[in-house]
């Protein structure tokens, strides 16, 4: 388990800067299912999406935070109905429910085999509330969301990108019999993004974050501050040359889920920024899925 001491950040914080270095001179990997995956813009000029039929469904579900009262858009898109459910958050804000269920991103799930929930962010749809960066509100918006629009089906993993990536992975932490965890171009640890981010919006909502809630603001968005209560299936891809979260971050978590006898798959995602073309990224996630569990 990650301890949150000052010494041991500290210690994390100097040692994420000669983490892409210590992964590029090593010659062997603790799992055999790390990879890479070098990205050719010409390639998206050919690929076309196939859409897999599916039923969409959708609707509101009410939840209480700090003792007010809001609403959580989800949207459902069922391929079949024994399939289990895996949930996609911070990749699409598409309101329309048959229209997500057609997008890439539904699309790589229900080809992989999953039934589809997905849960919008607050203020994007019927979803009310601010969108808090994927702190506390946004992780209890995910979990009711899920919770009605799954019913009685299950949920086996949760999927995200960006800054949807924090709301994931402590939604995990809340779930029992949650099998897998998928983040992509994520922020694990919003000390090292505050000091190396170069996109201004990022820079301006982590201060302004802080400005309110002080260093809670970072631990309640950092999941490499406490790794305990993840999923022991974790996938994780980050490109090389990501300046709004940085792949040190996505390395030095790799790493301290590995500590504790995780089983990680990480994919490198050379000649990419942090917005991933999407035909790439619908490629990059069917191939992880490939090896993820129902």
């Amino acid at each position: 388990m990650i301890t949150n001491s000052k010494a041991f950040r500290q210690f994390t914080a100097t040692s994420i800067f000669y983490a892409v270095i210590l992964t590029a001179c090593a010659t062997t990997q603790n799992f055999d299912d790390d990879s890479s995956t070098k990205i050719d813009p010409s390639d998206a000029k050919n690929f076309k999406l196939k859409v897999s039929a599916s039923k969409s469904n959708s609707g509101t579900a009410d939840y209480k935070f700090q003792g007010a009262n809001f609403k959580a858009h989800w949207i459902s898109c069922t391929g079949k109905d024994k399939d289990p459910y895996a949930a996609v958050l911070g990749i699409s804000d598409q309101s329309d429910a048959a229209k997500f269920c057609n997008d890439w991103s539904a699309q790589a799930l229900l080809q992989s085999g999953f039934n589809v929930i997905t849960v919008l962010r607050s203020g994007k749809g019927q979803s009310t509330g601010s969108d808090d960066f994927g702190g506390p509100q946004s992780v209890t918006a995910a979990v009711a969301g899920m919770q009605a629009g799954i019913g009685k089906g299950s949920l086996v993993g949760l999927w995200a990108y960006d800054h949807g990536t924090i709301t994931a992975s402590f939604t995990a932490k809340t779930l029992s019999g949650l099998k897998w965890l998928m983040v992509g171009n994520g922020f694990y640890d919003l000390e090292v993004v505050e000091r190396t981010t170069k996109n201004e919006s990022v820079s301006k909502t982590i201060a302004a974050l802080k400005a309110k809630d002080g260093e809670a603001a970072l631990e309640h968005r950092s999941i490499a501050w406490d790794t305990s209560k993840l999923p022991d299936r974790i996938a994780i891809y980050h490109a090389r040359n990501d300046d709004v979260a940085v792949k040190a971050q996505a390395d030095a978590f790799n790493d301290q889920l590995r500590t504790i006898q995780a089983k990680v798959t990480f994919e490198d995602i050379e000649g990419a920024s942090h917005d991933l073309p999407w035909q790439a990224h619908f490629q990059i996630a069917m191939k992880i899925l490939k090896g993820l569990p129902k």
